[in-house]
């Protein structure tokens, strides 16, 4: 058997009929029976039917495997089981996945914060009807708190790369304080990159030619939520023209033509389905071969009032139906293959990520931006208490220890937008993405093969 790895190498050799794609963590020792019998697949092991062979992808290691066949399954078994994605019969994974991730928490503990959503302002220029953060007080951020922003981020992130996520609100009504932060980031020789989520509709060539340069802007996330006229009256811009919908749509452009990669985002509801259907075909016309811009479509949450089972079924046939027409169409690519254990949920439960809003608050949660705060950059003291109340995590039920992605659900008792008991709707769609995207890196992998031979 011949072994190629993409990231931490284990043995250095050349892909021929077994490919392992990223890395693990540990390696299984005196585990190794005599008979294959003795072996099963580890039920944290998602498995890919492709051309010529099978896919397996493990989701606590995050490795990925191409097998050809049975006689290579045979062939290649120690390997398999050293790497876990075959284990003995009285294996239990459960408490290997508990384990490890007990070990690499305690083992990925940091003394920096690099991760920062900064609300520049929670004012906006639209009003749409979903909005989270309607009734919340309009607050901007000043020049000086921006400024001490800067200052905090420079003394918290210790050195460490820096990501910025520009949040609101609609950051770009108050560009000023993005600005002030990236320059005083930049002259003090901070290395940092950032990311946007905005409606898009203020950019203009100067503001991209400035997130691009200044801003070192990586990725933006834009909401459209159907064609012209759902558009319009979904986001109800205050002073609109009614050229809205146009001029977002180019502004996307534009960003992708500036190497801003553009995730578009598809609220959607009962309301507005068919309409997104018909906006996906107009995104397939203008967008299909930008390999800059994805698109992707999320149920809007909590307008539905009472839910029942039916009503479930229903969002999640509608759901499905848009999906997949975004993956027909060469729209989609937010394939869920992780790397590696998931440790966090979000950058709630995560000690390295905070956020800041305009009045330089510190919180932990985008969608509660004046509840559960933990302190202020202008104070070093933390609310502990506050912080631990994030971490605080559902028990998963004996559903989740069957399914195969528990290592890669971590589900917080205090996100607006989880429950108790997650939707197995939700798992079986993603675990129905991860197939398709072993499928991909199939295809991709025999490309290149198939490319190198004939090169030879």
């Amino acid at each position: 058997m011949e072994l190629f790895y993409n990231h931490k190498c284990f043995v250095k050799e050349a892909f021929v009929k077994v490919g392992i794609f990223g890395y693990v963590n540990c390696i299984m020792k005196n585990e190794i029976c005599q008979y294959i019998s003795e072996y099963r697949l580890n039920k944290f092991v998602i498995k890919a039917n492709v051309q010529d062979g099978w896919m397996l992808y493990n989701t606590t290691t995050g490795g990925v495997v191409f097998i050809q066949s049975e006689a290579d399954l045979y062939e290649s078994l120690n390997k398999l089981v050293e790497l876990y994605y075959y284990v003995p019969l009285s294996f239990d994974e459960v408490k290997w996945v508990n384990k490890l991730r007990e070990e690499t928490n305690s083992a990925s503990k940091v003394n920096y914060i690099n991760g920062f959503t900064i609300l520049t302002t929670t004012d906006c220029n639209a009003k749409c009807f979903y909005c989270y953060e309607k009734g919340l007080p309009r607050v901007t951020m000043t020049d000086k708190i921006a400024k001490d922003v800067a200052d905090y981020i420079i003394k918290v992130s210790s050195d460490a790369p820096v990501h910025l996520r520009w949040f609101g609100g609609e950051p770009l009504l108050n560009h000023n304080a993005i600005d002030i932060i990236s320059n005083n980031l930049n002259e003090n020789g901070i290395k940092f990159q950032s990311t946007m989520i905005s409606n898009g509709l203020l950019f203009t060539d100067s503001i991209i030619k400035k997130a691009k340069s200044l801003w070192k802007l990586k990725k933006i996330q834009i909401t459209l939520d159907g064609t012209k006229v759902v558009y319009q009256n979904a986001k109800s811009f205050k002073e609109a023209d009614g050229n809205e919908f146009q001029r977002v749509t180019d502004n996307i452009s534009k960003l992708s033509d500036a190497n801003i990669r553009v995730s578009i985002r598809l609220n959607q509801d009962f309301y507005n389905t068919t309409d997104l259907l018909e906006l996906v075909d107009y995104l397939t016309s203008k967008f299909r071969k930008n390999k800059h811009i994805s698109v992707y479509n999320n149920w809007l949450y909590g307008e539905n009032g009472e839910t029942t089972n039916l009503i479930e079924a229903s969002k999640y046939e509608k759901f499905k139906q848009l999906q997949g027409k975004l993956i027909r169409c060469g729209l989609f690519h937010r394939y869920p293959l992780e790397k590696r254990i998931r440790l966090s949920h979000c950058m709630a439960d995560n000690d390295a990520s905070v956020l800041i809003t305009p009045e330089g608050n510190i919180g932990k949660c985008e969608h509660l931006t004046n509840q559960h705060l933990i302190g202020s950059i202008y104070n070093t003291e933390s609310d502990y208490r506050e912080i631990l109340r994030w971490k605080e995590q559902y028990q998963p039920t004996p559903k989740c220890f069957e399914c195969p992605l528990y290592p890669q659900c971590v589900r917080i008792k205090m996100c607006p937008v989880e429950s108790e008991i997650c939707s197995w709707d939700q798992c079986e769609n993603k675990i129905e993405l991860i197939k398709m995207a072993l499928v991909k890196k199939y295809e991709s992998f025999r490309n290149k093969i198939e490319t190198t031979e004939n090169e030879v």
